[in-house]
């Protein structure tokens, strides 16, 4: 694959703090047999001042072309980073480059790279990295929810190759006529340690504070903590549901220790990981949901981290689950009983969760990699 330029297309403006897609991307630029096995690695991406967060640095060997589409309105934004890909992608092929063209999300980057191959010889890739219309179900709802699923099938049905990260969201995918190859998320395992001592207990939501990550029920939870001197509550991200939790910060105050630290950039993940002993997953299956195997899940695991989610196909997917607290999903009451089962392991054990270490070494990003580079020699053909 010496001969092939790799081109990656992400409408982000590529935060250290945006979430898993820039996780992995950060990852995957930084992985030795990716730069190896490419004639060249370039990333596309659109950049928005409205996002926040330090910008991911590349490695020499990347290159890194965005456009600005901050001044636009949002048909516009789309329109422009169109645009910007096409351009670029064309002028390689006029020059007889050879093209994999990786679309990095189902909706934008996909319109993106459809119209940027369009005519081409490129080879077209987009990678589901969750379930789109779950996603954006707290945003839109009837006539426009049904456009953009309607959009998304068509958009995945012109590629030569449809990648997910995980086996719930091939299989959803899968009943809409589109197959896909599975590559599960993984991790730098070696970047996560574990520093919990059992001097206090901390509990922690990590991510983006939207719905769709249960962060209603989490918020829920936090009242049967009244008074529980030991323990203490870390919640790092944004999203459309962070002033529910300023609320109930604010009225605990005094009862619960809650600390809320915002945007934190991904290389400050694994220090704030290392000291908690139970971590919150709560993305569901219903409308408002998601799927694959977290970037975020596997991270707390690594870290030692107690993990409470729902019972669901997400996480029964997940080697390690066995020891999971898992409760019926949108089930409060059975939520509240993981909650306290999960906090009497870590008063007793006063240290990480050994058996989650264990687990999560079949998520390694090295086997992530092998993976991805087997699919593309088998599969594509230029």
């Amino acid at each position: 694959m010496n001969d092939i330029n790799l081109v990656i297309i992400i409408y982000s403006n590529l935060s250290v703090g945006g979430g898993g897609r820039e996780t992995w991307l950060a990852n995957f630029t930084h992985s030795t047999d990716i730069l190896n096995s490419f004639k060249s690695v370039t990333v596309l991406n659109a950049a928005s001042c409205f996002e926040q967060g330090t910008p991911i640095e590349f490695p020499e060997q990347v290159n890194h072309k965005s456009v600005d589409v901050a001044p636009f309105n949002n048909v516009k934004r789309i329109a422009t980073f169109a645009s910007f890909c096409s351009e670029y992608i064309k002028a390689q092929d006029k020059a007889q480059e050879k093209q994999v063209v990786i679309c990095l999300g189902s909706y934008i980057e996909s319109i993106a790279g459809y119209f940027a191959c369009r005519g081409t010889h490129a080879y077209r890739i987009t990678w589901i990295r969750g379930i789109l219309e779950k996603e954006l179900a707290q945003r839109h709802s009837g006539f426009m929810l049904e456009v953009f699923k309607k959009l998304e099938v068509l958009l995945l049905k012109r590629n030569e190759l449809v990648l997910s990260n995980g086996q719930d969201t091939a299989d959803f995918y899968l009943a809409k006529k589109i197959p896909s190859k599975v590559i599960n998320n993984g991790i730098y395992l070696d970047k996560f340690s574990q520093a919990q001592c059992g001097d206090k207990i901390r509990l922690g939501f990590v991510g983006r504070l939207n719905l769709e990550k249960g962060i209603d029920y989490f918020i829920a939870c936090l009242e049967e903590l009244k008074n529980q001197t030991d323990i203490e509550v870390l919640v790092a991200g944004d999203g459309f549901e962070k002033e529910s939790l300023l609320e109930i910060k604010e009225k605990l105050k005094g009862s619960v220790n809650i600390q809320y630290l915002g945007v934190v950039d991904n290389h400050q993940v694994p220090e704030l990981l290392a000291k908690l002993d139970v971590s919150f997953h709560l993305t569901g299956t219903k409308i408002l949901g998601g799927g694959g195997v977290s970037h975020s899940l596997i991270e707390a695991m690594a870290s030692g981290n107690r993990i409470v989610c729902w019972d669901n196909e997400i996480f029964r997917q997940v080697r390690g689950f066995s020891h999971f607290f898992a409760a019926r999903e949108e089930d409060l009451e059975d939520l509240k009983l993981c909650l306290e089962k999960a906090i009497t392991q870590a008063r007793e054990q006063k240290s990480a969760a050994a058996e989650m270490v264990e687990a999560v070494k079949n998520y390694s990003f090295q086997s992530h990699v092998k993976r991805f580079l087997s699919i593309v020699t088998d599969n594509v053909k230029l």
